[in-house]
């Protein structure tokens, strides 16, 4: 069976350019975003603790800050733009995969799920600008830092979990299963998606091993990757082809 993201598309206007310049151009966002996407996780990983206990320790690398206020803008500006520039992608993916209720939902989920992550990633953002701030305040200020601080990193845990859920397991699992229903797309990335979403809701919700926890989060990392390049890459070859 021929690969629908390989196929011409068709409008039903009769005018399948356009079509295509919507889709080259929401494989790109999702490239871009992809890549700005691996660049947070290098970057937290590069300031994050080095051997977490358990699932809680492991969500602190996507909430606290780490190791140096460049790290930090870094990895939150990165952040807030992945967050921006993958809209486009959900939509095309969404289009290609048809209006049915799994791939509704699932769009629905990423959605919410970057919309969530934002405003996380803004906060991080924000963080050394407001510890620098009470800083100049003295004790006083200090002391009021590591309060705001402290308060923000458990409300950004909490919106780094729900969000990551979201994005990397309940929206991809919707995805995925749609996929293989229909052969929207290839086996092997439905596979991926299918990957993405099982490992990532085992190292939200079950596991208590450090070492473990880190492996599916990797195995987690890795397909999510695979997942959102390869779906991005397919939207711009169909873009190419209409």
């Amino acid at each position: 069976m021929t690969d629908q993201l390989t196929r011409p598309a068709v409008s039903s206007t009769g005018a399948p350019a356009d079509e295509g310049r919507f889709l080259r151009w929401a494989g790109w966002s999702g490239l871009i975003a992809s890549a700005l996407f691996l660049l947070t996780v290098l970057t937290t990983f590069a300031g994050g603790p080095a051997a977490p206990e358990g699932p809680s320790d492991i969500l602190g690398y996507f909430s606290e800050i780490v190791a140096s206020p460049t790290q930090n803008y870094v990895y939150g500006i990165a952040g807030i733009a992945f967050c921006i520039i993958y809209i486009p992608m959900l939509v095309g993916v969404h289009r290609l995969l048809g209006r049915t209720v799994p791939v509704w939902f699932g769009t629905a989920a990423m959605i919410m799920g970057m919309a969530t992550l934002l405003p996380a990633y803004v906060v991080v953002t924000m963080e050394p600008g407001i510890g620098s701030v009470m800083a100049t305040l003295g004790s006083a200020g200090a002391d009021a830092a590591y309060a705001v601080n402290g308060t923000l990193g458990q409300v950004n845990a909490v919106a780094f979990t729900v969000g990551s859920i979201l994005t990397l397991s309940f929206g991809p699992a919707l995805w995925a299963v749609e996929a293989l229903r229909s052969g929207a797309i290839a086996k092997w990335l439905a596979f991926a998606g299918v990957v993405t979403a099982v490992s990532g809701l085992v190292w939200f919700v079950w596991l208590s091993e450090s070492g473990v926890v880190l492996g599916v989060l990797m195995v987690n990392v890795v397909a999510s990757l695979v997942f959102f390049f390869g779906l991005s890459a397919g939207l711009v070859r169909r873009g190419r082809a209409a």
